[in-house]
């Protein structure tokens, strides 16, 4: 392991760094609005179509009736010398709904999966899949306690206090260490 010392003698130089570096991490932290679906996709005979580009079209479905399409969109990939394909639902082209409008939670959801396998729209459904937790998980962003309204204030931040911290404005000469590992 190296150690790369930088040494600053202003915190003119350094102060930046460290906003970047706390405003990347919050940047970061941000949920991501799809999730991933993974298939091989095969013919009448059961073979893959290795390398064969495929037309898709997914649907988020109410699992109680197949009638309610809450959100539609399009993928167009082409399959890997085995016949796999990924996508990310939420990425593809809408074609109806919105998916960040999706009320994971008012019901049971499933995704209806649609296939032309020459590449174009003319599809023909391949059936219903059950959503699972993950994609549920999205509702965890919008959950009903977000204001921690426990009313027990032994469990909460009450005070901060940082001692031995540099100024921003001192002008003496500190040192910011950054560990890379081969």
């Amino acid at each position: 392991m190296k150690i790369i010392s930088i040494t600053t003698s202003s915190p003119k130089r350094w102060l930046p760094m460290v906003f970047l570096l706390i405003t990347g991490a919050f940047a970061f932290g941000q949920t991501p609005m799809a999730f991933n679906y993974q298939a091989v996709a095969r013919n009448a005979s059961q073979e893959p179509l290795t390398d064969t580009e495929l037309g898709l079209r997914i649907s988020i479905v109410e699992a109680t009736n197949h009638a309610t399409i809450l959100y539609t969109e399009t993928h167009h990939v082409t399959t890997s010398p085995i016949g796999l394909f990924n996508i990310a639902i939420g990425n593809g082209a809408p074609v109806s709904g919105d998916f960040q409008a999706i009320d994971w939670g008012a019901s049971v959801l499933e995704m209806h999966v649609e296939l032309d396998a020459a590449g174009g729209t003319s599809y023909s459904s391949l059936g219903f899949v059950p959503l699972l937790s993950v994609p549920y998980a999205l509702y965890a962003e919008r959950t009903a306690n977000t204001d921690d309204a426990d009313a027990d204030p032994t469990n909460e931040l009450q005070s901060l206090a940082i001692e031995g911290m540099y100024s921003p404005f001192q002008t003496a000469t500190q040192s910011i260490y950054l560990f890379r590992t081969p």
